[in-house]
């Protein structure tokens, strides 16, 4: 917005100041796996033009998810960018898509996948002892305490119980997160 000084000088007015989140991935862990699941078609153990990629996710490059695809992929530790145009998938990606379900690799590497997210972990660290309190005391935590938006905290809550749950991690302690991580 610009406004007009006496002197007929525009000056910009002050933007209205939007409340962010913590960053935190756009979606949940089963729906990471999906879209890696279909790079992992596409392209096998290879790297792909990130063009490519994003659109066997179903997404084109000025798509203004595609970023935020790209970061949660990333977040997750599924994917990594070689330079400014290829993906690729990771080894933690690559032993979740091409192992068998209960294969202790692919269990390991969903575990770890839990942790990549620094949101993720720091709750995960937080509430290893007690469990995860029900979503009412933890939408209220994340909003005092974290500082969510209350716009947006349902939708975290409901990603981050369903990656907890699709990586099969009812209890917190097989985790065995280092407090060193934590502190990062």
């Amino acid at each position: 917005m610009v406004d007009k000084q006496d002197n007929g000088a525009s000056v910009d007015a002050p933007a209205k100041s939007r409340h962010r989140s913590p960053n935190y991935p756009s979606f949940g862990l089963r729906a990471a796996v999906e879209k890696i699941q279909s790079l992992y078609k596409a392209g096998g153990l290879a790297p792909l033009m990130k063009i490519t990629a994003l659109k066997q996710m179903g997404l084109n490059k000025d798509d203004a998810n595609a970023a935020r695809h790209v970061a949660a992929l990333k977040s997750f530790g599924l994917i990594e960018e070689l330079g400014n145009d290829r993906l690729k998938l990771t080894q933690r990606g690559v032993d979740i898509v091409a192992r068998q379900e209960g294969e202790p690799q692919r269990s390991a590497a969903l575990r770890a996948a839990v942790n990549g997210p620094q949101v993720y972990r720091a709750l995960l660290t937080e509430y290893a002892a007690s469990g995860i309190p029900p979503d009412a005391a933890l939408k209220s935590e994340l909003i005092a305490v974290k500082k969510f938006n209350p716009n947006v905290v349902d939708y975290f809550i409901k990603d981050f119980r369903d990656t907890l749950d699709f990586a099969g991690l009812s209890d917190l302690s097989v985790l065995e997160l280092p407090k060193e991580e934590i502190e990062d």
